[in-house]
């Protein structure tokens, strides 16, 4: 409120407002709903304080499946980081200022090389290393009321797993110590079932007798109907008929070109059916002020948004987490240049506490509630 007005004007703009809302209380549920779903969820917490019928309209799943029914659904990009010295890994959602605020974290979650999978309003959880050892566990965060909810574990233990959703469907690869033909070396999540199944698939080129092949470290679903797929070594196999487009861990898919980070905070692109990488250019005035300045420049985490541009976060020389987000664009010689939409600061350290800080962002996408 603007304490420059006189009080008898603030007190009437109070009384107008608290009117409004208020007004909405002698509306059927119904439309009261209707009207509510098309407020943006930002605004739900404030909604929320002005009364008990407020509150539990709000916070009713009827209001969550209708905003999905009328299109008013929200895109939040959430991120998922440790923030040292505690090792639990802690949640946050970027808001519109563009700042990191924290939402309830799982204090169960493994702290090191858990896999993310992005479906219908929340993110699975799964598997991950604790006290060294890999987990079965699998969670899963509800975006909307941002609450954490156990699920079915898998069949086996699994870190740095790569996972993707596909059909209605979670596929998980790899993560364990079990070759690629072993029949538990990957399964699928049936979400109708709530159950855990072997995957077996035909591959394409791979050698499974070769211990390093049996490491997948990346996949996601592609417009070509196929699961890409990629071991340490770069190379590729397809296993899986899909149609849909996923995107996990630091590749992204957008406009049928595959986006990673590189090093000294290069993004690099290629085609989908080559890995000829390639220096998405237009960036470099930024790579050079950032390397050269104060800031110790190198992407943390590369992801895409809603838009179809790409989010990247680094960590400056101060601690501070910043964030940038780069549009794309193809030129007629072929070449991809990056324009940076807007770049800054988006979770400071406490001063009091700088020697003890320190980021690692271990996970970051959108998701529409």
């Amino acid at each position: 409120m603007n304490k420059c007005l006189p009080e008898s004007k603030r007190r009437k703009k109070t009384k107008e407002t608290s009117h409004s809302w208020s007004g909405l209380s002698l509306l059927p549920d119904e439309i009261a709903l209707r009207c509510l779903a098309r407020v943006s969820r930002f605004d739900h917490a404030a909604l929320s304080l002005v009364s008990k019928s407020h509150r539990s309209l709000v916070a009713s799943t009827e209001l969550f499946y209708l905003r999905w029914e009328m299109g008013c659904t929200d895109v939040s990009m959430y991120v998922c980081m440790k923030v040292f010295p505690n090792p639990t890994p802690r949640w946050f959602i970027l808001t519109p200022n563009r700042r990191l605020n924290p939402i309830q974290s799982n204090p169960y979650q493994p702290p090191d090389s858990s896999s993310f999978v992005v479906v219908d309003g929340g993110i699975f959880v799964i598997g991950g290393l604790i006290d060294g050892i890999p987990t079965t566990d699998v969670s899963f965060l509800d975006c909307y009321s941002h609450t954490w909810h156990r699920v079915k574990s898998m069949n086996m233990p699994r870190a740095s797993a790569s996972a993707c959703f596909v059909d209605g469907n979670i596929y998980v690869f790899g993560g364990s110590e079990h070759y690629a033909h072993d029949h538990i070396w990957a399964e699928v999540f049936d979400r109708e079932t709530q159950t855990w199944a072997p995957f077996m698939f035909l591959t394409h080129n791979w050698d499974f007798e070769i211990p390093q092949n049996k490491i997948i470290h990346q996949s996601l679903a592609i417009e070509v109907k196929k699961i890409f797929a990629l071991n340490e070594k770069d190379r590729r196999f397809y296993i899986l008929p899909s149609d849909e487009i996923v995107n996990t861990k630091d590749w992204c898919i957008i406009d049928k070109l595959l986006y990673c980070r590189g090093t000294r905070g290069k993004i690099l692109w290629c085609e989908l059916n080559e890995l000829d990488w390639k220096e998405v250019k237009g960036l470099e005035d930024l790579q050079h002020s950032l390397s050269s300045s104060r800031y110790s420049f190198n992407i943390n985490k590369l992801c895409s948004n809603s838009a179809g541009n790409i989010v990247i976060f680094w960590i400056a020389q101060s601690l501070d987490l910043w964030c940038a987000e780069i549009s794309m664009e193809r030129c007629k010689g072929g070449e991809i240049w990056g324009k940076i939409e807007w770049f800054g600061v988006v979770f400071e350290v406490d001063p009091f506490l700088h020697s003890s800080y320190g980021f690692k962002v271990l996970y970051s996408a959108s998701v529409y509630v």
